[in-house]
């Protein structure tokens, strides 16, 4: 997991909060009972002894593809990640600026040199990208209608390149009867 959004900290509370049911700005606070401590102590355990590991890059809030790609190999024998997780791509420095500018296209150049890493060394690779405005206007206007709810992939912001690059693109939105639940779209999924 690369969290480049949130700090690593913030995140493995989340992590733990929702794996122990107890709110995370508790744990990041540390204002715990002693029986949600021990719920914490518990999962970190778990967490430990699992044969799945959970590893978290510990990065500045930029940092080029080719540190990611450096660190990925210089532990590859250590974890063998089966997926990568980039938190998320736009906050990426592509390791070679675009001559003409186009920030889309760099996004695309990093997806595309991250997906190469992944086939090569047989993992896969997701990250998290936003929905532009209109996309979220047209999502509350609908309401619970499901049948008006329809995303496309030039929905998300900032880059055609997200979905020209991936396999499979999904999202997230909060549902507007329910807000403890999320509804899952499927905008693009190919083969």
């Amino acid at each position: 997991f690369v969290p480049l959004e949130m700090p690593r900290d913030q995140i493995y509370a989340k992590v733990s909060g929702r794996e122990c049911r107890i709110d995370s700005e508790k744990i990041i606070k540390g204002a715990l009972t002693d029986e949600e401590h021990q719920k914490i102590k518990d999962f970190n355990k778990e967490m430990l002894d699992s044969k799945h590991k959970l590893y978290m890059l510990k990065a500045s809030d930029r940092i080029p593809v080719k540190f990611i790609k450096r660190q990925i190999k210089m532990h590859f024998e250590l974890f063998k990640p089966k997926v990568v997780v980039i938190d998320y791509i736009i906050n990426l420095i592509p390791d070679q600026p675009r001559r003409d500018g186009r920030n889309d296209l760099e996004i695309g150049d990093m997806l595309k040199s991250l997906r190469v890493m992944g086939d090569a060394m047989g993992f896969a690779v997701v990250s998290g990208a936003q929905l532009g405005r209109e996309a979220l206007r047209r999502i509350r206007k609908s309401g619970t209608n499901s049948d008006k709810q329809i995303l496309h992939s030039e929905d998300i912001r900032s880059s055609h390149e997200f979905a020209a690059d991936a396999d499979n693109i999904y999202a997230q939105v909060l549902n507007p009867a329910d807000h403890d639940a999320l509804d899952i779209y499927v905008v693009k999924a190919r083969n």
